[in-house]
């Protein structure tokens, strides 16, 4: 009925946009005790949209009564208390959907309020809230009282008629009241805005801004087209979920300005500018000497009626005597730059992740792109034989690595070494393969990759060893550790995920060519993910990676993405400049590892909630870098970044992730960082 992902894509938005509100209120009104009417209704509002969301979802699970006529007969009687249940359930979404709807109507009306007080137009204003009020009540009643009787019609299997099925005379009634209610309060801050003394340009902007209602609109007449037009299918339900989010949207985004303006430092919009006031001046003055506005209220009559906002101390005010002058908001507002440093971390965190569960967006997409699409592969019947073929992989004790060090163990290589910091758990992975009946010899390599030092002596041990060395799969990482250093005071997840494993491969890198001269198929596998896209603005901030790069509780993303980046680059720039050697970067999925479980648990919320439905096990989880490491090579394509299953994916990188010339300059920053160690 209605698409899950879809469902939770919008959920995601709705949560972003009302943070994003509240923090700027925050912000503006110095506590959360200053807080407004309108702000705990917009809670209420949010807390509606959440059960909407679960409701409908448990509306497709149960499915209604919403059956033609004509085939009623055709209803099994084994389904009858599931389409009584579900029937129930849709008098219960309808509810919520009307509070969400005319909720965001009252947070608007309470802003305007605010805006107009003073003003002529603060009158209309409140004539427009009578009338949003008497409509919701004239809905209602209808609705209880005159549409389907008796009232338990409305969840009767077979349907009584139509009217209790699929409620048209309801919904029609309620798109118009809708449409003529949003428009009101459309034209509500138009003739202040026109008046306002601000450049074309400027009046534009807040026109575009104050008007966003017109996709509320336009929700809300699809919605009732398609329910109307065909009453028996369910694509309306998208856009009844659409038009709720949208409705919180539009509700929510003029109370972001605050926290924009002093994310981005820009400077007040309305800054040396001035509403034209005459016409009502004498009243105004009268009123009070001074008011916040936009975002403060305060009641009629002297200061004294004020709330307990500090008005003077406000960042934005006005004063009678002057023209309107917005002032700098005073520090007290904001303890210090950490906070605006985790404002900004959210807002770019959350930007990022919406993109990337963009993909989600239907269910069959999310399937398609994640639940291991791509080629079929089989392990056991698709890895050819291995015979004479030396492999290195980091990692190898746990995880994808160990997985992965199973699956290629049972094609008769010649030895595979893993490394890694935990001897015991290596000797695990050892017993346990030989259990199985491989007779691959498997070592274990000491290499802790946050230090140097380590990682040189694990190089020079296999070279030692060898005199050949046919696949390195870089598989060993970290992800969203807290703020730290290495050994060598890289900041952490760079030095780990990047700086380590290049060490790893120039040191091994004569090796791996002479291996390539004698006609030999040699890759190196460098596992990246798609949490790329969570790197810090420009990509790789180079300046600061010999510090713990602290930006805050969402920072640990920020930095885990930077180091994901450099995996994709630095593959990019290895392939450029050693064409004999076959370069790939792959993005495992997602998949249910340690790198999970051992995050703190608001991170690990996180990747549940905008993973939902998207995990794959461990051993599906290898496929991809199995697949990079033992298909065809004339199916690889060096260079090339891959999503599961052997999806070639440069093209679907963001420009960052393309961008040859910031891989130049990584290559030579790394080239400086080791110059000690090769």
């Amino acid at each position: 009925m209605v698409s899950n992902a879809n469902s939770w894509v919008w959920l995601a938005v709705v949560v972003l946009i009302a943070l994003l509100r509240y923090v700027s209120r925050w912000l503006q009104l110095g506590t959360p005790k200053n807080f407004q009417i309108e702000d705990l209704l917009m809670i209420v509002n949010v807390i509606l949209y959440v059960l909407l969301t679960v409701y409908l979802i448990e509306v497709e699970k149960y499915g209604t009564n919403g059956i033609p006529l004509d085939k009623v007969d055709q209803i099994k009687p084994s389904a009858i208390p599931d389409l009584i249940k579900g029937s129930k359930l849709v008098i219960v979404v309808e509810q919520l959907w009307l509070g969400v709807i005319w909720g965001c109507k009252a947070c608007l009306l309470l802003l305007y309020s605010t805006m107009t007080s003073g003003l002529s137009q603060h009158r209309i204003v409140k004539l427009i809230g009578a009338f949003c009020a008497l409509s919701f009540v004239l809905v209602e009643i209808l609705f209880f009282a005159a549409w389907c009787h008796p009232f338990s019609a409305y969840w009767s299997v077979p349907p009584k008629n139509i009217q209790c099925s699929v409620y048209r005379n309801h919904l029609i009634l309620v798109l118009a009241l809708n449409i003529a209610t949003d428009l009101m309060i459309m034209c509500i801050p138009l003739p202040l805005l026109i008046k306002a003394k601000l450049s074309l340009t400027k009046k534009i902007t807040l026109c575009a801004v104050f008007s966003l209602g017109i996709f509320v609109i336009l929700c809300s007449i699809l919605s009732k087209y398609y329910s109307i037009s065909n009453p028996y299918g369910d694509r309306w339900v998208d856009w009844y979920v659409r038009e709720a989010a949208t409705a919180i949207v539009v509700a929510n985004i003029p109370q972001t300005w605050t926290l924009f303006r002093r994310m981005f430092n820009w400077k007040s919009f309305l800054a040396h500018s001035s509403y034209n006031r005459s016409h009502s001046r004498s009243k105004y003055t009268n009123r009070l000497d001074s008011s916040t506005i936009h975002l403060s209220r305060f009641k009629g009559g002297d200061k004294s009626h004020t709330r307990s906002v500090d008005i003077t101390a406000s960042g934005e005010h006005i004063n009678p005597d002057q023209p309107l002058e917005i002032w700098e908001h005073r520090e007290d507002h904001c303890d210090d730059t950490t906070v605006i440093r985790f404002l900004r971390d959210v807002y770019l965190f959350h930007v990022v992740t919406l993109r990337f569960i963009r993909y989600t967006r239907s269910s069959s997409r999310l399937a398609e792109r994640y639940n291991m699409p791509g080629l079929a592969f089989n392990p056991d019947n698709d890895i050819p034989d291995l015979s004479g073929k030396v492999i290195f992989i980091t990692g190898g004790t746990a995880g994808l690595g160990a997985q992965s060090v199973a699956q290629l163990a049972k094609h008769s290589p010649a030895r595979i070494y893993i490394s890694g910091r935990n001897a015991t758990s290596a000797e695990t992975i050892i017993k346990g393969i030989a259990e199985a009946g491989s007779n691959t010899p498997v070592s274990f390599v000491e290499c802790d990759l946050t230090s140097l030092d380590s990682v040189k002596r694990a190089a020079d041990e296999i070279i030692a060893k060898e005199s050949r060395l046919d696949m390195l799969m870089c598989n060993a990482g970290i992800m969203a550790l807290p703020p730290g250093l290495t050994k060598d005071g890289y900041e952490v997840q760079f030095g780990t995920n990047h700086l380590g494993h290049a060490l790893l491969i120039q040191k091994l890198l004569p090796l791996l060519q002479r291996t390539a001269e004698r006609d030999a198929d040699v890759r190196v596998i460098i596992l990246t993910s798609k949490g790329y896209q969570l790197h810090p603005y420009g990509g790789i901030i180079f300046d600061d990676l010999k510090t713990t790069q602290d930006y805050g509780f969402l920072g640990s993303w920020r930095r885990y993405g930077q180091s994901k980046l450099a995996n994709i680059l630095y593959t990019r720039e290895l392939a450029r400049r050693y064409p004999a050697i076959t370069v790939v970067s792959v993005h495992p999925g997602v998949i249910t590892t340690s790198l999970v479980e051992n995050l703190g648990w608001a991170h690990r919320w996180f990747i549940y909630a905008t993973t939902y439905n998207q995990m794959v096990t461990l051993e599906k989880g290898a496929y991809n870098q199995l697949w990079a490491a033992t298909t065809s090579k004339d199916g690889l394509e060096t260079g090339q970044y891959y999503i599961p299953v052997g999806v070639a994916s440069n093209d679907k990188l963001t420009k960052t992730g393309r961008d040859d010339v910031l891989a130049g300059q990584l290559w030579e920053w790394t080239d400086k960082a080791l110059e000690d160690y090769l």
